[in-house]
């Protein structure tokens, strides 16, 4: 379809559901900011790419836009409100929120277009380099106040992860952020670096090391199930096994907890809320050493072993 003015606008009219017609009022904006103008509703006429077929369309679906063909500001005023009356019904916003944020996301669209306009950006991609793509407004947040890692269970902490988000909870608890070249957060993180930087800072003192691996939850997103597979049999391979096998071979005592923070199945691509398996292994325990038991969803049931407040993991995991 031409990107027209009156052609997106009876897009976003035609829509009935309210998330959509969200969508497409960030099109109707952008349009009408680089066209400056409106057709004239008279004999309208959407065009299609496909075969060459022209629809006419009423003056009626044009609906409340027709008065004011050629006047940008009126139809701007008239996408925003009809946008952030879809957006109060969805997420139950007060009035003043909602085209508040209609405003914002229009900004985060039309920033697309300035952004792949800009010298900078031009500069990097010469140079081979990604551009910034656009404005991407995050929730509002306040720091929060998490319990210091070493003052709540005695233990020098580090964590290890390709993710702002878990640096960002490290840091307020007081713990070790430690930075890993290459470390990406999908399958072509640089998994031996995280290894060796958790055996490193065990090393160096550490005495808790946290390794967050991104991977297998992204490929659960993209619906991705042979790079899942990937990710989670070469996190068993290239992590685990190896700080099994160093730790072992120093003759240092540990323990080990291996688990999710939430599925995200392949068939969903979004996560879900059931209960996640775990698995503690102790090198000092015997019974450890010789269960022979596998790591799956099933085995975590048959255990008959549910934590009904996750939080509380930490201390069964430490033995306090």
């Amino acid at each position: 379809m031409q990107h027209e003015p009156v052609a997106e606008i009876v897009r976003f009219l035609r829509r009935e559901d309210g998330a959509q017609r969200l969508f497409d009022a960030h099109g109707v904006l952008v349009v009408i900011d680089e066209t400056q103008t409106v057709r004239e509703p008279d004999a309208v006429r959407v065009h299609h790419d496909r075969a060459g077929l022209t629809e006419h369309v009423a003056e009626n679906e044009i609906g409340a836009f027709a008065p004011y063909a050629g006047e940008r500001q009126e139809i701007v005023h008239i996408v925003r409100h009809l946008a952030a009356v879809d957006l109060r019904d969805a997420l139950r916003l007060p009035d003043e929120i909602a085209r508040l944020a209609v405003v914002i996301l229009e900004m985060m669209k039309r920033s697309e277009k300035i952004l792949r306009e800009h010298p900078v950006n031009k500069k990097r991609v010469a140079e081979g380099k990604n551009p910034a793509t656009s404005i991407w407004v995050w929730g509002e947040g306040t720091k929060p106040q998490l319990d210091n890692f070493e003052e709540k269970f005695g233990l020098k902490g580090s964590v290890i992860s390709a993710v702002d988000l878990i640096k960002g909870i490290a840091k307020c608890a007081g713990m070790n952020s430690i930075d890993v070249e290459g470390a990406t957060g999908n399958c072509d993180t640089n998994w031996e670096g995280k290894a060796q930087a958790a055996l490193d800072a065990i090393l160096n003192g550490s005495d808790f090391v946290y390794v967050h691996m991104e991977a297998p939850d992204e490929m659960g997103h993209q619906g991705a199930p042979e790079k899942k597979k990937f990710a989670v049999e070469t996190i068993d391979k290239k992590v685990v096994k190896f700080l099994k096998d160093e730790l072992e071979k120093r003759g240092i005592d540990y323990r080990m907890m291996i688990l999710p923070d939430h599925p995200t199945p392949i068939k969903l691509k979004t996560h879900v809320s059931d209960p996640v398996p775990y698995i503690i292994y102790d090198s000092t325990n015997e019974t450890d050493k010789n269960a022979n038991l596998t790591y799956t969803e099933e085995n975590g049931k048959k255990t008959g072993i549910y934590i009904e407040e996750g939080y509380t993991l930490m201390n069964r995991f430490l033995g306090k």
